[in-house]
């Protein structure tokens, strides 16, 4: 369900929201040109800021924007994603005065900046401190199309006999009849030179 207050608003893609499931009644993934006006209009419908978070993807980090209401529950997340390379999305800070400290601790830990921040410093690290401690390394990062969207992963390519075989289940057992020959054939093999070296018949 989409608020009535960002209807009008272009959004990328609407996400699982399924409240028993994600705790959300309305779970958006917008371009981050479009996060302050979306913020803008929670405001004035009467939604407060709960938090912002972030999280490292291989797509690039996400922010998560989480937003509710006193008189009833609609809780609202709003989702960008800013590239690795320039991670840039603007403040909401001049909206939701809480989200001051909130920008400024995911700056802290992803090194994502926050523009038109009135005051972008390090909030619990230290201010001489580079590494950003929840920024992971390339080879650990894991899918958003996969964790946030849920869009299963293409199969991979066939492209060996083991692979083709499982997949196709006459393939899989003529798989399984040659290597039972091949190894039917390896036995006979060395049952005879077995015996052969013991003066033997291998018969």
């Amino acid at each position: 369900m989409i608020p009535a207050c960002l209807a009008g608003l272009a959004h990328a893609r609407t996400v699982d929201s399924a409240t028993a499931r994600t705790g959300f009644t309305t779970n958006l993934a917008l371009e981050p040109a479009a996060v302050h006006d979306a913020a803008a209009a929670l405001y004035k419908a009467g939604y407060f800021l709960e938090c912002i978070s972030g999280a490292d993807f291989a797509e690039g980090f996400e922010v998560l924007y989480t937003f509710d209401r006193f008189e009833k529950p609609e809780r609202v997340a709003l989702r960008t994603l800013a590239p690795h390379d320039a991670p840039v999305v603007p403040t909401i800070a001049d909206i939701f005065h809480g989200a001051l400290w909130h920008e400024r601790e995911c700056f802290d830990f992803y090194g994502v900046r926050f523009e038109g921040h009135p005051s972008l410093l390090p909030l619990l690290l230290p201010d001489d401190m580079e590494l950003r401690p929840l920024v992971k390394a390339p080879e650990a990062r894991k899918s958003r199309e996969a964790i946030v969207f849920q869009t299963p992963a293409p199969p991979a390519a066939a492209d060996s006999a083991g692979e083709k075989a499982a997949a196709d289940p006459e393939a899989k057992a003529k798989a399984k009849a040659a290597a039972l020959a091949k190894a039917k054939a390896k036995a006979a093999k060395t049952a005879s030179e077995t015996a052969q070296a013991a003066g033997g018949d291998p018969a």
